[in-house]
């Protein structure tokens, strides 16, 4: 059976290797525990890596975002009182929002290029 009738092959096989990159599915984890700035900056890194110029141009306004988005909720989580509630929300749903827009799409790049089999970094520790 030739490649291409292969229906699990992909355009962009596994031909070109595949740069260290950081799990982009453990970078959601990491921006759970410490915001979407962190998971965005990571994420970025991960664009840079792959030089892909557009993803890089839209990844700095997400940590931009995420900067802003996290210290407003930062502000109003500390104003005390219904400001823990809102401050969380505003937190968690930015979460929600950057994970299913932005991050998913590294995740879905990633797996139609190499599959699971890439070298990782380990975030935060290199």
């Amino acid at each position: 059976m030739s490649s291409s009738n292969d229906p699990h092959s992909s355009e962009n096989s596994q031909t070109d290797e595949a740069p260290a990159l950081y799990n982009p599915e453990s970078v959601a984890i990491v921006a759970y525990f410490l915001t979407t700035v962190v998971g965005s900056w990571l994420i970025l890194k991960n664009w840079r890596t792959l030089g892909v110029t557009q993803k890089m141009k839209s990844g700095k306004s997400w940590l931009y975002i995420s900067l802003t988005v996290n210290s407003i909720a930062l502000i109003i989580f500390f104003q005390g009182g219904d400001g823990l509630i809102y401050g969380g929300v505003l937190r968690l749903l930015d979460l929600l929002v950057w994970y299913f827009v932005w991050q998913k799409q590294q995740v879905q790049y990633i797996r139609e290029r190499w599959g699971d089999v890439y070298p990782r970094k380990i975030c935060l520790w290199r």
